[in-house]
């Protein structure tokens, strides 16, 4: 989860925590990359109980392996029920991200054709 979400990653995880079916979810929470930052939004994570992390910028291969580590399975990500459907959402991510960057780019080359 992305502390930078609208609710705010650390507020999320304290209202999983409230609740019998969502208190045992485990939450990896996404750091900024300025390590001032990302050591307050550990420290302030300590009290909703997170205690997993992931420095952005991430790759999809750091991502899995944290999840193959915060899970506890035996067996690669891939090979979890869910892997498939967790994957396709971040390679969807991911290529959202390249083609927002390409038309930005296409925007602003154009922009600084009409100056």
């Amino acid at each position: 989860m992305d502390n930078s979400v609208p609710m705010g990653g650390i507020k999320t995880a304290r209202i999983l925590r409230l609740h019998d079916k969502s208190n045992t979810i485990p939450v990896v929470l996404g750091l900024p990359p300025n390590k001032d930052e990302a050591r307050g939004v550990i420290e302030e994570s300590q009290d909703a109980e997170v205690s997993h992390f992931l420095m952005k910028p991430f790759t999809l291969n750091s991502l899995q392996k944290r999840l193959e580590e915060v899970l506890a399975i035996d067996e690669p990500v891939e090979k979890h029920p869910y892997a498939k459907r967790l994957q396709k959402s971040v390679e969807e991510i991911v290529e959202n991200q390249k083609d927002i960057v390409s038309q930005c780019d296409s925007i602003l080359g154009a922009n600084s054709d009409e100056d």
